[in-house]
């Protein structure tokens, strides 16, 4: 692990609380982040040909093509490591074996360590119940999920607006679950020679969640 940067992969159904605990682990490790949801969002800011083919998938809730996906992270990657980054938080990347491959290829070329493997579980009918009272604030992209929250009020980080997401609806969020859910099965198959996996129960406070995955890291990471 000291002569490689470590890479950690934080996996679940969409409001586990993927993006949250990635903050919290890249802000503890000084590791540089990756998040495919914003490296979308921020690519659809843009007037680019590519930010025009994304807009019906994000739109859906369905995942975006893999060729999309894979060059948008690759350049994310080589513009932390060009920044000596101490090591890579991914959320949800890779979302299949495809870009599992292409993050395997990606690793070998930048000197990465074989991943460390978080799954974060929550029960359906509580992702929906988060999901549908979130918040993001426009700017730095910070979550909430507190009820007397809404849309206009400003972050507490950078005063940026809270906005809902387009595809935070109930019917978009459970094809999404459901497309999460198939998922799963083909990363556990995939990671189950390759890299760390940890099973974590996301049905907790942020802070014991944050915990029960810091265990397994300071044994790791030592």
């Amino acid at each position: 692990m000291k002569n490689k940067r470590s890479i950690i992969i934080l996996f679940g159904d969409p409001g586990a609380g993927k993006g949250t605990q990635a903050e919290i682990i890249a802000d503890k490790l000084g590791y540089g982040r990756i998040s495919t949801g914003d490296l979308i969002r921020e690519e659809m800011k843009t007037s680019s040909v590519l930010s025009k083919k994304l807009v019906p998938f994000y739109n859906a809730g369905i995942p975006a093509p893999n060729q999309i996906v894979n060059k948008l992270v690759g350049q994310k990657i080589k513009s932390l490591i060009k920044n000596k980054v101490k090591g890579i938080v991914s959320d949800t990347f890779p979302f299949d074996n495809e870009q599992a491959d292409f993050l395997k290829k990606i690793s070998s070329e930048y000197n990465l360590n074989e991943p460390i493997v978080f799954w974060i579980d929550v029960p359906d009918e509580e992702i929906i119940k988060r999901l549908s009272t979130r918040l993001i604030c426009s700017k730095c992209n910070k979550i909430y999920f507190e009820g007397k929250l809404k849309e206009s009020d400003k972050c507490s980080k950078c005063g940026g607006i809270l906005k809902k997401r387009s595809d935070d609806s109930e019917e978009v969020i459970r094809k999404r679950i459901k497309v999460y859910q198939k998922e799963e099965l083909a990363h556990r198959k995939y990671y189950k020679d390759y890299g760390t996996w940890f099973d974590i129960n996301g049905n907790q406070s942020i802070d014991d969640v944050a915990k029960e995955i810091w265990s397994h890291l300071r044994l790791i990471l030592a």
